[in-house]
């Protein structure tokens, strides 16, 4: 019979691997003409990494303080700061001599993403309602979203790739036009797209998704990592009741150093 802090830290894994997986797999389907998938997957995806970077300083703590846990105050005082969350369980990770491969080591553009989704987190899912209502003081998350996306596309795709496939839209475009009816839409910047604007566009979020899901995806390999280093203290009976913990680190199992099997993954999503 497990115990209820068991079964607490369970039903906690099941919810927020359900919110990544849930974010990842929306974030795989969107695309600049339909904002539904993209707003899902920013909703989803953040509530996940917040839970997942709170457990694990909820783990860390236990295992640094001989299984006590830290106070409703204590977890409750970060809100939604995805940042100050993302560095104190960065901290955890140094502390326990967590090794961060290669290929999920971030960069500026990762850095700039989990700022989008802390602000979007924080205040950034209300933007919409707040304009048409006249208060609040959140930001319109698409301009820095649409900004990242192409910063992505043009570092992370390879350049014979992004000419190939510009000439092949190109082409497709002028072969549609004639039997298109073209309602105007309009960028992540919210600026009016013509017919070629709005195929380019779309065909360069086409490429650049992948490498966007890849960069959200080894943003919690870190943290995975964290819950399997204190996996084998928690069970080791000095830091409290073994019986208490289940294997965590399972919550993102999907996730790996590998990029190639990680998207392999999340296509399943």
């Amino acid at each position: 019979m497990h115990s209820q802090t068991y079964l607490l830290f369970q039903n906690e894994g099941y919810l927020l691997r359900g919110c990544i997986q849930s974010g990842l797999g929306a974030l795989r389907r969107s695309n600049g003409a339909e904002r539904g998938p993209l707003y899902a997957a920013l909703f989803s995806y953040s509530i996940g990494l917040e839970r997942l970077l709170k457990v694990s300083l909820i783990l860390d703590h236990c295992v640094v303080n001989k299984g006590k846990f830290p106070t409703w105050k204590e977890i409750r005082g970060f809100g939604h700061d995805l940042v100050a969350l993302h560095d104190s369980a960065l901290a955890a990770c140094k502390r326990h001599n967590v090794q961060i491969p290669e290929s999920c080591v971030t960069d500026d553009i990762d850095e700039c993403l989990l700022e989008l989704l802390a602000g979007f987190a924080d205040s950034g899912r209300y933007f919409n309602v707040d304009a048409l209502t006249g208060g609040g003081n959140s930001a319109d998350p698409l301009p820095e979203w649409g900004r990242l996306v192409a910063e992505i596309y043009k570092r992370d795709v390879p350049e014979l790739t992004r000419l190939s496939d510009e000439e092949q839209v190109e082409a497709l475009a002028d072969s549609k036009k004639p039997a298109t009816v073209y309602i105007p839409a309009t960028g992540f910047d919210g600026t009016v797209q013509s017919y070629e604007e709005f195929f380019a566009d779309h065909g360069k979020i086409t490429l650049a998704m992948p490498e966007v899901v890849w960069r959200f995806a080894r943003m919690l390999y870190p943290f995975q990592m964290l819950v399997f280093e204190l996996d084998q203290p928690l069970h080791s009976g000095k830091v409290g009741k073994p019986e208490d913990y289940p294997h965590m680190w399972e919550i993102c199992a999907f996730c790996s150093k590998d990029k190639r099997a990680t998207l392999a993954e999340i296509s399943e999503f």
